[in-house]
């Protein structure tokens, strides 16, 4: 038998702080690995466009990883703006 005795402690508070945090996730979530392949390559985009009808104002990202679970080998987190490759959030 196993006993969950993990918790959760809220803070409320009567006035809105000045920045609200939020989680994004990105990816793609189905794809198949084909077989006895050395690589291959997922690709997914979030445009301005997406990213312009999500938030509204500035973005401040303070945190980014990826998950692979025990398939993947390499993976980076891209930051592009037109064209071009502004900064890498994750490569490894």
């Amino acid at each position: 038998d196993w006993v969950d005795s993990s918790g959760l402690l809220l803070h409320y508070t009567p006035h809105r702080r000045p920045y609200d945090a939020g989680i994004l996730l990105t990816g793609s979530s189905d794809f198949v690995i084909p077989p006895r392949q050395p690589a291959m390559s997922v690709v997914s985009t979030c445009t301005g466009g997406c990213t312009r009808s999500m938030f509204k104002g500035q973005v401040q990202i303070t945190m980014a990883w990826n998950h692979m679970h025990y398939a993947g080998i390499k993976m980076s987190i891209r930051v592009n703006r037109n064209n071009k490759l502004l900064t890498y959030l994750t490569n490894e």
